[in-house]
């Protein structure tokens, strides 16, 4: 088990122009609300549509853990080896961003949703929590990794990856709204057939008024910021994979949401 506390470093160089940076995120999102008008408007979603839009919702984040990133690169006080360790996480999520849209190239050619391969879920699970990191709404938050087991299976790493980044942000954006610790708990475990991830955060809970609509598009409702797509992309993410995504427990201090994939349709 370890404890990965989310904080960013203070200190000091020359500074950088974020202007040209802060344009194209504030065009992104533009773009993105643009859409999501649309989209509620359409009777359906295609395939590739709904492929290209969630993909464009992660990259929105990627976009929003850079700019937050660079703007402390931009600080006179950053001194250069906490320069060089900002510098490498914008790096890291520049990378997500290009393997995000690779998949969706490689989509486009072959028309398989899904790309599966042996890989470690551990790592996938190691790997969102950092990525995860880099995001403003994760200030302040402890993020607490438990590893019962190491387990691997045939996978879409990008896609896997993509549904536990999206809950395990959702679970912080929550903690952030708590009046406890600041917590998420992100457990990796196996049981019979079933391969379970568990988020808990330390929030307030689900409201009461959108339990029936949870994983539908553009469910905001306490949320100050997003486009309510995370739950969306990951249940989608675990159906693929024979799995899906259920609300196990909500009370305040404590909500858990599971990730469950089938070990038969991964053999599939």
């Amino acid at each position: 088990m370890s404890s990965l506390s989310v904080k960013r470093p203070f200190n000091e160089e020359t500074p950088f122009d974020t202007g040209m940076l802060h344009l194209l995120f504030t065009s992104h999102t533009e773009e993105l609300q643009r859409a999501k008008s649309q989209l509620l408007e359409a009777p359906s979603l295609a395939t590739v549509g709904r492929m290209a839009y969630f993909i464009s919702h992660d990259l929105c984040n990627y976009l929003s853990a850079i700019y937050s990133n660079v703007e402390f690169m931009n600080d006179s006080q950053t001194v250069s080896p906490d320069r060089e360790l900002l510098f490498a996480e914008v790096r890291a999520a520049i990378h997500c961003m290009k393997d995000q849209l690779n998949s969706l190239l490689l989509f486009a050619r072959t028309g398989a949703p899904l790309h599966r391969r042996p890989c470690s879920l551990n790592q996938l699970i190691q790997h969102a929590v950092r990525m995860v990191r880099q995001h403003p709404d994760t200030y302040d938050v402890d993020i607490i990794i438990n590893e019962t087991v190491t387990i691997e299976d045939r996978v879409d790493a990008n896609r896997l990856g993509s549904a536990i980044y999206n809950l395990l942000l959702n679970a912080c954006q929550a903690a952030q709204r708590g009046t406890v610790s600041k917590t998420t708990e992100i457990t990796l475990h196996q049981e019979f057939n079933g391969i379970f991830i568990r988020f808990v955060d330390s929030g307030p809970g689900v409201p009461d008024g959108i339990l029936e609509t949870l994983f539908q598009p553009f469910v905001t409702e306490g949320k100050s910021s997003g486009m309510g797509l995370g739950l969306t992309i990951a249940e989608h993410v675990a159906r693929e994979h024979g799995g899906d995504v259920y609300l196990e427990e909500s009370t305040p201090g404590r909500t858990v949401f599971v990730l469950r994939l089938s070990k038969t349709a991964l053999a599939e």
